[in-house]
């Protein structure tokens, strides 16, 4: 289709066929963009770009690293993220979490101390042009929405993301090595697509932000994407597990609160069970009826106890690091400080970041405080 509409790396649009007055603007679907990105790395391993090599085996050392702490210092890359499981792949923010500003910040912290990471500069620097890329393409409030000033940030981004794919292209390597033709292509029409729909809409119609988030996401997307998650360990889900999912899925958003919400689960629940119209006397058969069946579960179910579930936790099996341990305490009380109502005054502060970090000194020590 888009080579019956004109659409290459140089030209995202095209003149309306029925309307010369009116443009028409291309685009993919930018987080599946991504998620290719994400597995062509994994399937070649390497990925040569300009400033060197993109080794997978970078994101390998930092989960292995990690496992050896109690508190992790990237606790978003997980060992699904290398080696993802059936729909795993298809999994936008997995996708993301890959190329996030974390990841690069532990492979910069971790450079120093572990062999494998000592030539990971350009992994590096790759991920976090990626990292910046989905910050522009991914906007979903307007202080991080795509502007038309050239100087802005996220303009000034993608502009150069652009320049950087051309680089790629011209890299002397393998092509397995290398970017696909159709990613590639899909990047360049999309990001063209976005700077070119920002500068039309400011000087036309008079928008002074677009927030990106809306070309690429749909609520639809989110209900499919949400069903598939759910599916398990079925690769091939057919529409009898598609129904089962979905009233299964219906029946959680009445019992899991939203986010945000004043009331758990159980009030909820409990709300649930106590309709009205199960409080008359006409009903209260079918409600001893359901307490009953509830009862009869609990009662012919056979709960074996674990003897390790009698004894406490061992927390030092794991060493802590200091510096993970010091984010963490700065964290929690950056989060009580929004929260509480002393949070101007930095007496007040100073005493919870110190009882906080007391508090997490207790738990290393575990048994032995």
């Amino acid at each position: 289709m888009w080579k019956l509409f004109g659409i290459s790396e140089k030209s995202s649009s095209c003149t309306h066929p029925v309307n010369p007055e009116r443009k028409l603007w291309f685009a993919s679907d930018f987080p599946h963009l991504i998620k290719n990105l994400k597995s062509r790395i994994i399937n070649s391993k390497t990925l040569q770009v300009p400033k060197g090599v993109v080794d997978l085996f970078h994101w390998k050392a930092v989960v292995k690293a990690d496992s050896k702490l109690q508190i992790k210092v990237c606790s978003k890359l997980t060992q699904d993220h290398i080696q993802p499981r059936h729909f795993q792949t298809m999994n936008v923010r997995m996708a993301f979490q890959f190329f996030s500003g974390s990841v690069a910040a532990a492979m910069e912290y971790y450079k120093d101390s572990i062999p494998d990471l000592a030539k990971c500069e350009a992994t590096i620097s790759f991920i976090k042009q990626i990292n910046q890329v989905i910050d522009a393409m991914n906007s979903q409030l307007p202080k991080n929405a795509l502007r038309p000033d050239p100087e802005s940030i996220h303009n000034r981004v993608l502009t150069n993301f652009l320049t950087y794919l051309d680089k790629c292209e011209q890299v002397d390597a393998n092509p397995q090595q290398k970017l696909t033709t159709s990613t590639a292509l899909g990047l360049k029409v999309t990001i063209r697509t976005a700077l070119e729909l920002m500068q039309y809409l400011s000087e036309e119609v008079g928008y002074h932000y677009l927030m990106t988030r809306r070309i690429n996401q749909n609520s639809l997307e989110h209900c499919f994407g949400s069903t598939r998650d759910a599916c398990g360990s079925g690769t091939h889900p057919d529409s009898l597990m598609f129904i089962q999912v979905y009233r299964l899925l219906s029946t959680y958003s009445l019992v899991c609160p939203p986010r945000g919400s004043n009331v758990s689960g159980e009030t909820i629940l409990e709300a649930i069970i106590s309709m009205e119209d199960i409080k008359g006397d006409e009903k209260n058969e079918r409600r001893r009826e359901i307490e009953e069946k509830i009862d009869t579960i609990l009662e012919n179910t056979d709960i074996e106890f674990s003897s390790d579930m009698t004894h406490d936790r061992d927390y030092t099996v794991l060493p802590i690091d200091p510096n993970a341990l010091t984010v963490l305490a700065g964290y929690v009380a950056r989060k009580m400080r929004k929260t509480k109502p002393a949070k101007d005054c930095d007496i007040c502060f100073m005493v919870r970041l110190n009882h906080v970090h007391q508090k997490i000194i207790i738990l290393r020590i575990g048994k032995n405080c």
